[in-house]
């Protein structure tokens, strides 16, 4: 389980990974009707992805209030 401290940190992290990797590119990627796969990949290598899943299989162990 993730401390009040980490999970702030976390939130704030995928704040500025969202404002700086998504929203300058978002209407062009909506008009485009597309998710870059190339995004993907940085979510997953900056730990974004599958939060929730269990620390003993390499996860976080969050709940899903940071999952969502």
């Amino acid at each position: 389980m993730l401390s009040r401290e980490d999970r702030e940190l976390f939130r704030d992290t995928f704040r500025k990974f969202l404002k700086n990797e998504v929203e300058p590119h978002y209407a062009q990627w909506e008009k485009d009707e597309i998710f870059p796969r190339e995004l993907w990949h940085k979510l997953g290598q900056n730990g974004f992805l599958a939060v929730d899943v269990p620390e003993e299989y390499g996860g976080y162990g969050a709940d899903f209030g940071l999952s969502a």
